[in-house]
């Protein structure tokens, strides 16, 4: 490599040209043990990552939507959700294979390809929860979380640093053991069964008062009140 350094102008005798310096040539390389510290967007920034990668998506990619299961697995985000259906996890790829690699480059020569993010979003498209990944040392790219109280579907998405966008298929989740207790409270409160015990009990009341009015009348008639 070559450098040659260029004197000020001079605003009387012109523009002067420096001596060429030589400048030796280092090899660069990378430790075997560096990491990527990989830093999560905070949540007021979720919305704007994901407009950014739309954008992306359309302008590199061009493509209006994310790419799906349809244009391959290995870059899918699949949903896992417990058995509880208060949590889940996320895998992009389907095991033993495909699954999407996760290489950061350590070595700084291999292409650097690897989902830098994963997240959420629920029924509303509201994303739930974002993770930034770091690719060092981990063999796929993962995400748990726990499902917010009231969520009735999530869907995830992945961003692959070469492949772009990736949507994965949408999971339902069950209503909880409360919300069905609920639901069958209010259901038993309205059944035919209850509302026919309403009726009966509001015939006896007025009934009653009907007894009463008369026994009322008859004793006046005796007492000569009336």
């Amino acid at each position: 490599m070559y450098v040659q350094c260029f004197h000020d102008h001079s605003n009387i005798h012109g523009l002067y040209v420096g001596e060429t310096v030589a400048v030796p040539i280092t090899s660069q390389s990378r430790s075997v043990n560096a990491e990527c510290n990989a830093v999560d967007f905070p949540e007021g920034a979720w919305e704007s990552v994901h407009a950014d990668f739309v954008r992306q998506q359309k302008e590199t990619y061009l493509s209006d939507t994310p790419f799906t299961e349809a244009d391959g697995e290995k870059h899918t985000p699949y949903i896992t959700l417990a058995d509880d259906g208060k949590s889940l996890s996320i895998f992009v790829g389907k095991e033993p294979d495909p699954i999407h690699p996760m290489n950061g480059s350590v070595d700084g020569v291999t292409e650097p390809h690897w989902i830098t993010e994963l997240y959420v979003v629920d029924q509303n498209d509201k994303i739930l929860t974002m993770k930034s990944l770091d690719p060092t040392g981990v063999d796929a790219a993962t995400l748990d979380f726990d499902v917010p109280e009231g969520t009735e579907s999530v869907t995830a998405y992945s961003w692959c640093n070469i492949h772009g966008l990736w949507l994965g298929p949408t999971v339902e989740i069950p209503a909880t053991d409360a919300v069905a207790d609920a639901d069958a409270d209010t259901t038993s409160s309205s059944s035919p069964a209850a509302e026919s015990k309403d009726s009966s009990s509001s015939s006896t009341t007025l009934a009653n008062i009907g007894l009463g009015a008369v026994g009322g009348l008859v004793f006046s008639l005796m007492t000569g009140a009336i």
